[in-house]
């Protein structure tokens, strides 16, 4: 049986091998930071921009608690057309 390409995988896999094999918990988690990290980038290449109901669904919360989380936890402020950089979304997502 061969073994898989290893790749990079983020912070987690410094902490993957345990008495030689593999935490499948912690790979798993290894593998969501870097498609985060990669769909992170492809938001920023692309200048991707979110309107107000589409950050209320994507965290689904009301527009009031998108208010409150603007006011309060460093959420990012929307452009000048009222619109969010979906990479500073993401990086918020990560961060909280």
């Amino acid at each position: 049986m061969t073994q898989p390409a290893t790749t990079s995988i983020a912070p987690h896999a410094a902490t993957a091998r345990a008495g030689g094999c593999f935490d499948h918990q912690t790979l798993l988690l290894a593998r969501i930071d870097q498609l985060t990290q990669a769909v992170q980038h492809m938001a920023t290449l692309t200048g991707a921009r979110l309107t107000r109901e589409q950050v209320c669904q994507r965290l689904d919360v009301h527009r009031n608690t998108l208010a409150r989380y603007i006011a309060e936890r460093n959420f990012p402020t929307p452009g000048q057309d009222g619109k969010w950089l979906l990479a500073e979304v993401i990086d918020w997502e990560t961060r909280k």
